[in-house]
């Protein structure tokens, strides 16, 4: 449906004038993020990255720390004005108005693409997020984590990706998607803290409402960032009810006859609006399960691939990837396609546009294809090893420790990265095998690509003590140990390694608190009994 009107340039010049306010306060959020980092760096301790993402550690583990009560404090005040902290404190959301911004000033004003499936992408990252992961904590436990205080930590920068990852995720998700999406599309189409915020402010009190001065000019909606039809909003309802409002207030400023303004309560004599809303959508269903299938599929290629891709980097290129297989069907299979403003085919025939498009969008979804295919194999290895940890006959592990082997080797083959998660895999292979210095290679390769990841300092240690390099095991048992103190096989293979030493009485200790942790542990129970059976000495 198109706009009954143009917003007017003195319209226009109020609302700049607006945005500059909300991007000198989106400014004082990135000046307040490196004083934090500052503070780290020259303190070496800090308070707890103010990240929404961290809310998972307190509902896995019971560390409430600071990115848990942002989100609490940010959920509350959503539910009272709204989706204020989307439009005016996430960092984010500046990038992909910068984005718009620049696209327009280039000729291409971008237009917002609803998907059915798009819009269930943050709920289902938010289940992936926060829920699954408490739910199997707590199922493995038996019960819900003791609450304790997080707020202080020493590796501010421990959950949170390196320098180039951290740019390309900004530039996927703040430009990409924008590109081809629309505006503020990934806060739409992927950001599982947006899916909260959404469902907090649904009924919020606080929300932008018209009075009778409104003409029905439509220059709320030309402006608005957000993607809400503004203006037939208002007058059906008398207020916006639309979710996707970040209550950037683009609207208020813009309205020729201040119609519009930010209040609490209700309108009467106004239609009460639905749950659930009448939208129209840009794709059939064909191409919504296209989308969905590429998109699921392409989220399990990327997600940590080469330990490297965090979760918010996979959601973009998923979505990406589902909406680039869309167009290339639509180039296929239609006569006249264009994306975006950009004709990519006329009458049948490849623009230079389309020609350039078909081939980067190809390209796209192959690297897509090889990251799943390494991402499968590579899983396909893991849950071989699993399975040898279990078997009941030397045969049967010796023919899963084969299959391992053979599908690593295949990821390893198909990667365009060194991998740390393969060289940890073949490496458990090798001291499954007593290949022992092969073993510690693999896992010193590892440490070197990926220093954080705990598990290749726990193989390291391994194979150092089946190797009888008792130097090397205590070494790598004590990087283990800094990273995760409360490492539960760390611990007792250190107190495996003070046994090899002699030392009993320092061993003693650590087996007690192990078992206290996990009562079942029972290589730790018969070290245990083993020790104390040594210390007691020969019965007389």
């Amino acid at each position: 449906m198109d706009l009954p009107a143009r917003a007017t340039a003195s319209a226009a010049k109020v609302r700049r004038g607006r945005r500059r306010a909300r991007y000198t306060v989106l400014a004082l959020v990135h000046v307040a993020v490196l004083a934090h980092v500052l503070h780290w760096k020259l303190g070496g301790r800090t308070l707890s990255p103010l990240e929404p993402s961290e809310a998972r550690d307190t509902l896995v583990n019971g560390a409430v720390n600071a990115g848990f009560v942002l989100l609490a404090v940010a959920l509350a005040a959503t539910a009272i004005v709204g989706r204020f902290f989307c439009g005016w404190g996430c960092h984010v959301v500046l990038y992909q108005d910068l984005a718009a911004d620049f696209l327009a000033r280039i000729g291409l004003r971008v237009r917002a693409v609803r998907s059915r499936f798009l819009m269930a992408v943050p709920f289902l990252v938010a289940l992936d997020l926060f829920v699954v992961p408490a739910a199997v904590a707590w199922v493995r436990r038996g019960s819900a984590p003791e609450v304790h205080a997080g707020f202080l930590t020493d590796e501010l920068w421990a959950t949170f990706p390196g320098l180039g990852i951290a740019l390309l995720t900004l530039f996927v998700d703040g430009f990409l998607v924008v590109w081809m999406l629309g505006s503020k599309g990934f806060c739409t189409n992927g950001c599982p803290y947006g899916a909260l915020l959404a469902t907090a402010g649904r009924r919020a009190p606080g929300g932008v409402v018209v009075s009778d001065a409104c003409r029905g000019c439509a220059a709320c909606t030309e402006h608005c960032s957000s993607n809400v039809r503004v203006h037939e909003e208002v007058a059906r309802f008398g207020r916006v009810v639309d979710p996707g409002c970040m209550r950037t207030l683009d609207c208020v400023a813009v309205c020729p006859t201040g119609a519009l303004s930010f209040r609490f309560g209700g309108t009467k004599g106004r239609e009460r609006p639905p749950l659930l809303r009448e939208r129209e959508f840009d794709f059939g269903i064909g191409e919504e399960l296209l989308l969905a299938s590429v998109s699921i599929l392409a989220f399990f290629g990327y997600r940590g691939l080469y330990h490297l891709v965090p979760l918010l980097l996979a959601v973009g290129l998923a979505i990406l990837s589902g909406a680039s297989a869309v167009v290339l069907a639509r180039l296929v299979r239609r006569r006249d396609v264009a994306i975006q403003g950009r004709v990519l085919r006329s009458e049948g025939r490849l623009t230079v546009s389309g020609r350039v498009a078909a081939l980067a969008l190809g390209l796209f979804l192959l690297l897509g294809a090889e990251s799943l295919a390494t991402q499968a194999a590579t899983r396909l290895g893991a849950r071989a090893i699993e399975r040898a940890e279990l078997a009941t006959s030397r045969e049967e592990r010796e023919i899963l420790l084969d299959t391992a082997e053979r599908h690593l080797i295949r990821a390893e083959r198909l990667g365009l990265a060194p991998n740390p998660e393969l060289e940890l895999r073949l490496g458990t292979v090798d001291l499954a095998r007593g290949r022992y210095d092969e073993a510690k290679a693999r896992m010193r390769r590892a440490i070197e690509l990926a220093p954080a990841m705990k598990s290749p300092h726990l193989g390291l240690a391994e194979a150092a003590l089946a190797s009888g390099d008792l130097d090397l095991a205590e070494k790598a048992l004590d990087d283990l140990l800094r990273l995760d103190p409360a490492n539960l096989r760390g611990r007792w293979r250190a107190a495996q390694l003070a046994i090899f030493r002699g030392d009993l009485e320092s061993a003693e200790p650590i087996l007690e608190a192990v078992l206290r942790d996990d009562p079942h542990h029972a290589g730790a129970r018969a070290d245990l009994e083993r020790l104390r059976e040594v210390r007691r000495g020969p019965a007389r």
